[in-house]
């Protein structure tokens, strides 16, 4: 049965050097590559149904970026045993039905899943998602971008395990989607994806209407 709910934490690594060979002529800019996926499902209720995780081969980087070795501690060694990312993203969409939404803790882990899924040829899957730091953020008063950590800090969330863990991450995050009123955030998110919508549909027609008011003028 498919998750009413699916958080979803990601782990990736960066190029050391983005004038790489193998980087070049790719379909888009590889700001990262996937190298572990962490996911919870939840049911309507809030209550985890189930935990999984994949540590995905490289395809595209053949080192490791120091900064995501020290972070993750995975190295190119270890994540070389895991999977290749179109396997690994068969399963994690077959955890998901159109009806699913993805939450994410901040939204880079959306974007950077959209960006390896175009690099693999892999269809977009990704339906609804919704920024949980957004959500605490609305509830809890909170200003600025909070991490991780600090959010449950906040709500009294035992870190038990590891941080920088795509697994652990996600059940963290579950945690705190627990501890929230998730109906009214998700309301209070689409009406401010709506807000969104609207502000860039209204800029997009300005630039149609005025093609040099966006250029710096040149004296």
């Amino acid at each position: 049965m498919a998750a009413d709910y699916l958080v979803l934490d990601l782990e990736w690594n960066q190029p050391v050097d983005p004038a790489a060979p193998q980087l070049q002529n790719l379909k888009t800019t590889l700001n990262g590559e996937i190298i572990q996926i962490g996911a919870v499902t939840l049911n309507a209720k809030g209550k985890i149904t189930g935990t999984y995780t994949w540590l995905v081969r490289p395809t595209f980087l053949r080192q490791m970026h120091y900064h995501v070795r020290s972070l993750t501690g995975l190295t190119m060694q270890k994540v070389k045993k895991g999977i290749l990312f179109p396997e690994a993203n068969r399963q994690l969409a077959a955890l998901c039905s159109p009806e699913t939404l993805l939450l994410t803790w901040g939204p880079d882990d959306i974007h950077i899943l959209r960006q390896n899924l175009l690099l693999h040829n892999l269809q977009d899957w990704v339906g609804e998602w919704c920024d949980l730091q957004r959500v605490y953020a609305q509830q809890m008063g909170a200003t600025g971008q909070t991490s991780l950590q600090a959010a449950m800090e906040a709500l009294h969330i035992q870190a038990d395990r590891p941080a920088h863990d795509a697994l652990n991450d996600a059940w963290f995050t579950a945690l705190i989607a627990q501890k929230l009123d998730l109906k009214l955030g998700l309301e209070q998110y689409r009406d401010y994806v709506r807000l969104q919508e609207k502000k860039k549909l209204a800029r997009a027609k300005r630039r149609q209407k005025h093609p040099l008011a966006d250029r710096k003028s040149v004296v």
